[in-house]
């Protein structure tokens, strides 16, 4: 949300979604098995936090979130998952090594939704046709 970027500092914003997502596993942990956490944390806008901040935001929460219920099975979410917000040259993470590079942290995942919005929108990609759709799912 809009408000948060007012708290831009990576220490600030962390404590907010971490303790968000602990209050909401430990309450819903014996009704949810499988959660989405961190949509978009990989896009370039998030929370005006820079890639290593937003990559050591990624795993803070799942971290958190794992050890609110060590049984969960978690989603990573990927927006622009064709690497859009790549065109400007100044970040370094494409969508997949970000999540690659979780998975090489020690975070295990169920799966990595693909948040495939096209159009006007500051998360939106290029619109894409059918094949490009069906080689990013490959």
């Amino acid at each position: 949300p809009e408000w948060v970027k007012q708290w831009g500092d990576l220490p600030s914003v962390t404590a907010f979604v971490c303790d968000f997502a602990d209050t909401l596993v430990r309450r819903y942990q014996d009704r949810v098995k499988r959660w989405h956490v961190g949509g978009g944390l990989n896009h370039a806008a998030t929370c005006g936090l820079g890639d290593d901040d937003r990559l050591r935001l990624a795993a803070r929460l799942l971290e958190t979130a794992r050890q609110a219920c060590p049984d969960g099975e978690w989603v990573i979410g990927v927006a622009q998952p064709w690497g859009d917000y790549l065109e400007g040259g100044e970040h370094p993470y494409s969508p997949l090594i970000f999540v690659d590079t979780l998975m090489r942290a020690g975070f295990s995942f169920a799966g990595v939704g693909l948040e495939v919005a096209c159009g006007p929108g500051p998360r939106a990609s290029r619109p894409r046709d059918v094949l490009d759709v069906f080689r990013l799912l490959e």
